[in-house]
């Protein structure tokens, strides 16, 4: 199975951060700010000022 090609982003203004989320269709806002959340709280250390993260998620 071919892995998640639509790509959306979200901005954060006050840390500079930018979330990529890797989906298999377009989200909506909603969507990405609920994968973005759900991807800071599986990891060990908060992000740094300016950071680019990338996610993927199995949304269909």
């Amino acid at each position: 199975m071919q892995g998640p090609d639509v790509v959306s982003e979200l901005y954060d203004d006050d840390s500079g951060i930018v979330y990529r989320v890797l989906a298999y269709r377009e989200l909506t806002r909603a969507e990405v700010v609920r994968e973005v959340q759900r991807a800071l709280r599986l990891r060990d250390e908060k992000p740094k000022r300016g950071a680019f993260l990338t996610f993927r998620t199995s949304i269909t």
